[in-house]
């Protein structure tokens, strides 16, 4: 459902999800997977609605990829909870990277989540990254509206093998690739989630950073580590195990 914007003002979609049993953690907490999916879909209809859509897109030879995203998870909404998802085009940096933002709500209008994620557009031939279109930038006016998500600590490349207190390999399914023929973004933070230890099953995560530097495709076996940086901190990185190419680097930050 979208909204028509006022004068000066970008314009928002809003849609709804009920927490199913199949996106539920041991707890019946929705997954942080879940809850990426759920943006990740009704930013898909926004851009369509837009007339920037993934197909749209496609035709012109380019298209949308994440490269980051930034949660602030205030609560965890629970199976057969329904849930109230506003998304909207919230501006750029610079030239290449797009910026659509992300509010949840619950039932009694309660904010469970917020969110800002971080878009390229990439020709489908040659992979490089392209200049976002005019046309594009002019839907977001100067000094929209923005989530509600601090600026998040710098994610730093560590060294290699260093001080990775968990591990998990997994090979990349056919189920896992999109669209775009390579792992869709919300696998990889599966595979962030299951590297950890089963203590964090009782944990609620409060924050969740992801930098996506490059792409995994059917087959490749990938390496996911994990360690912790405080008591509430944990860094993440996933590597292709082939060439040792970082995929991911990661924080996620537990209540």
């Amino acid at each position: 459902m979208a909204t028509n914007p006022e004068s000066g003002k970008v314009a928002k979609f809003t849609d709804y999800a009920v927490v199913r049993a199949n996106e539920t953690d041991m707890r019946g907490a929705v997954t942080p997977a879940s809850l990426c999916n759920y943006l990740q879909e009704i930013a898909g209809y926004h851009a369509e609605d837009l007339g920037f859509g993934i197909d749209a897109m496609r035709a012109k030879g380019i298209t949308w990829m994440m490269s980051g995203l930034h949660l602030v998870i205030k609560r965890q909404p629970m199976w057969r909870e329904r849930l109230e998802i506003t998304t909207w085009p919230s501006g750029s940096r610079g030239r290449l990277v797009a910026t659509r933002d992300f509010l949840v709500h619950d039932v009694a209008g309660r904010e469970v989540l917020a969110g800002v994620s971080e878009w390229l557009l990439v020709d489908t031939t040659t992979l490089k990254v392209t200049r976002l279109p005019g046309a594009l930038l002019s839907l977001v006016p100067e000094g929209a509206e923005r989530a509600s998500v601090p600026e998040a600590a710098r994610l730093s490349e560590p060294e290699d093998g260093s001080g990775a207190e968990w591990v998990e390999r997994y090979v990349v399914r056919r189920c896992d690739i999109d669209f775009n023929q390579h792992a869709n973004n919300v696998c990889y933070v599966e595979w962030l989630m299951e590297a950890l230890p089963d203590s964090f099953a009782e944990r609620d995560l409060a924050r969740l950073d992801i930098s996506y530097r490059a792409a995994a495709v059917r087959g490749d076996v990938v390496v996911s580590t994990a360690a912790a940086e405080s008591e509430k901190s944990v860094i993440h990185k996933i590597v292709r195990a082939g060439d040792n190419t970082t995929l991911t680097l990661a924080r996620s930050v537990w209540a």
